[in-house]
């Protein structure tokens, strides 16, 4: 039913303003679960549940998730002419219970802090005798004293979250309750007595939502250094700030958003909102269009005369991992500026620069124009916003560096350290030890030569990885017999199936030559003796970069030197 008027009077609108009745759409709070949590949303919010506590105590527990200093969890209360009560409720930040069986109030406080916008498990169970409290699975206890009342005379309904205004101000006044309002957060997992509860068992529920629609920005920090952040309304925020020489005060309150906050968010002039953000999401290396998705505006411009060309957006700080394209054919405006009609047509567009920088930000400042209309004071300076840009990291294929005209040349027959001047395969997004080569094709290994580890000498690889290049461990061998040959590599990151191009390294092979550098003789006296050196003889080879072992055969009779005093034959 909607629209039920009797003699012109609205019933409904009648019944929200005059008996506390909540009209609108309620169809998902009947058709929730027990175990399915809910959102208190209004200020004086609650959910009541029937006096389920007997006179010798009982238990509850819950989870609570909420940011507010100050809010009450559950309550149950005895007839006004008794004191007894039994509450739960949060004073800054802590939890705390209190009692009467009408022997006075005992009260329990637990030192763990639950503002803090995070899940928290709740627990209270009580008796005669006994209090206890339990935050998270930290339990506390206290002994009561044992008076003349042995038993708890509660009479009212069991309220989780909130009051309603009768019993708000007997807990207030006669129980004395330091929460004054209702929980401005969710709860979710009642159980009383171990038996669970929610919104299908309620009796009253007031300003409650299902499912948990609070987010707390300000726990991010989006608020530049030196600004306060404050929760405006489930999941918005506005950062509190004053220009040098003034104080704080709520109509200075948009332009100090952190230009690294990546979530979504408002801009506000004085009260009025102006715009609602969210990120540009794109792909490493991809582009996308800022669409009024991504900047929405708020106040309705047109009321003021402003045309959708008079919504000015002017770029003040570019994107550095990106660029800002405007397609606009005719324009009266400079290229660093664009209108909403520009957003609205699909005529703005942001493409990533391929880098492996994953956020980038653009800062805009809003302004307004009208040619009949005086605009509003708050709406003629320029607003100045950050839009933030997400990219999704792509996992790029490696990159091998070859130089061009780049050939391994060794002497035939001989082997040949790899290194990183010959072979460099760069990924940012993986280590050395993880970029593997694979030998996709080496030809005969009997006659052009194979790769080899110095590990295993002799044992042709198959793979290897950038870091075994680094570390010198990876030669060539050739087997002596071709003189050209090719190698095809190609080179993954280990973990994907992203492998670059094949590259094919040229290998020459050529004769190896030996030459004499020195050979002076010697000249010594009859039975004496002298010690061979580089000076007297030494050879050389035509791959001086090899670092190949030079061996002497002997034909004759010559003794090694060992000791000082001893001489063996050679």
């Amino acid at each position: 039913m909607a629209d039920v008027l009797f003699n012109d009077v609205d019933l409904f609108e009648s019944a929200v303003s005059s008996e506390g009745v909540t009209w609108g759409d309620c169809a998902g709070e009947f058709s929730a679960v027990v175990d399915q949590a809910f959102s208190l949303v209004e200020a004086d919010a609650f959910l009541a549940l029937a006096r389920p506590i007997a006179r010798t105590g009982g238990s509850l527990s819950l989870e609570v998730r909420t940011q507010a200093q100050f809010a009450l969890v559950a309550y149950c209360a005895g007839p006004p002419s008794k004191e007894d009560f039994v509450a739960l409720e949060i004073v800054q930040g802590h939890p705390i219970a209190s009692l009467n069986q009408g022997n006075g109030v005992v009260t329990l406080r637990s030192e763990t802090t639950v503002s803090d916008g995070a899940w928290h498990r709740l627990g209270l169970h009580f008796g005669p005798s006994h209090v206890e409290l339990s935050v998270d699975g930290q339990v506390q206890s206290l002994r009561t004293g044992l008076g003349r009342n042995q038993f708890f005379d509660l009479a009212g309904h069991l309220y989780l979250g909130g009051l309603d205004v009768a019993s708000q101000s007997r807990a207030v006044l006669q129980h004395g309750l330091q929460s004054e309002t209702s929980l401005r957060g969710c709860l979710r997992h009642g159980q009383v007595n171990d038996k669970p509860v929610g919104l299908p068992d309620a009796l009253v529920t007031r300003g409650l939502k299902p499912d948990c629609v609070w987010e707390f920005p300000c726990l991010q920090d989006p608020c530049q250094p030196g600004a306060r952040c404050v929760q405006d309304g489930t999941d918005g925020f506005r950062c509190l700030c004053a220009p040098d020489g003034e104080e704080e005060s709520e109509s200075v309150a948009d332009d100090c958003v952190r230009a690294n906050f990546t979530g979504p968010y408002r801009v506000f002039a004085s009260l009025d909102e102006l715009l609602a953000l969210a990120p540009l999401r794109v792909a490493e290396g991809g582009s996308d269009v800022v669409t009024t998705e991504h900047i929405k505006l708020l106040v309705d411009y047109r009321e003021l005369g402003v045309s959708d060309t008079g919504v000015l957006f002017h770029v003040m700080d570019p994107p550095k991992h990106g660029a800002l394209e405007i397609e606009v054919w005719h324009r009266g405006t400079p290229d660093n500026v664009f209108t909403f009609a520009d957003l609205e047509t699909r005529k703005v567009r942001y493409t990533h620069d391929g880098s492996e920088n994953h956020g980038d930000s653009v800062v805009f400042e809003l302004e307004f124009r009208s040619r009949s209309f005086d605009l509003p004071a708050s709406l003629q300076r320029r607003r100045r916003f950050v839009l933030h840009v997400l990219v999704s990291p792509v996992n790029d294929a490696p990159r091998v560096k070859v130089p061009p005209g780049k050939v391994l040349r060794l002497a035939k027959g001989t082997r040949k350290l790899l290194t990183s001047e010959l072979l460099e395969a760069d990924d940012e997004d993986t280590k050395p030890s993880e970029l593997v080569y694979k030998v996709l094709s080496l030809g005969d290994t009997d006659k052009d030569g194979f790769m080899e580890h110095a590990d295993r000498p002799g044992e042709p690889l198959r793979s290897f990885t950038q870091a075994n290049i680094d570390r010198r461990l990876v030669s060539f061998v050739h087997r002596g017999r071709e003189a050209e040959s090719h190698v095809a590599l190609g080179v993954s990151d280990g973990g994907s199936e992203a492998q670059s191009q094949t590259v094919v390294l040229r290998v020459q092979a050529f004769d190896l030559a030996l030459s004499l550098a020195n050979n002076t003789g010697l000249v010594l006296a009859r039975g004496g003796w002298t010690a061979l050196s580089t000076t007297n003889l030494s050879a050389v080879t035509n791959a001086p970069d090899q670092s190949l072992d030079i061996r002497y055969e002997v034909s004759g009779s010559i003794e090694r030197f060992q000791l000082a005093t001893r001489q063996s034959p050679a």
